[in-house]
């Protein structure tokens, strides 16, 4: 998939990681040992992570609020859409059931 991107770290010292991937505050998420880190902005366009030294698993995962969003307001609109078309059908059969 093209929302998670995960890397394995090793190093004797802490270090600070420059990944090539744009920075994009609106949407990634990162974390080191699937504990949330914060992600900076390095040279004006790239991403970067405070690491500590040892082995760990980085992981970034596109999760974007507006999304999550957007998913929510089709759900309903959907719903309210099928109840609206079930209340219409309804009324149709009743008023045709009053005429004949």
């Amino acid at each position: 998939r093209n929302d998670d991107i995960t890397y394995d770290f090793n190093a004797a010292t802490p270090q600070f990681a420059v990944f090539s991937e744009i920075y994009y505050p609106g949407g990634w998420k990162a974390t080191i040992d699937d504990k949330p880190v914060e992600i900076i902005k390095v040279n004006y366009a790239l991403r970067g992570l405070s690491v500590p030294a040892g082995k760990h698993t980085i992981k970034f995962h596109f999760d974007p609020d507006s999304y999550r969003l957007g998913n929510t307001l089709v759900l309903w609109s959907s719903i309210f859409v099928y109840v609206l078309l079930i209340l219409g059908a309804f009324m149709l059969w009743r008023r045709s059931k009053k005429t004949a």
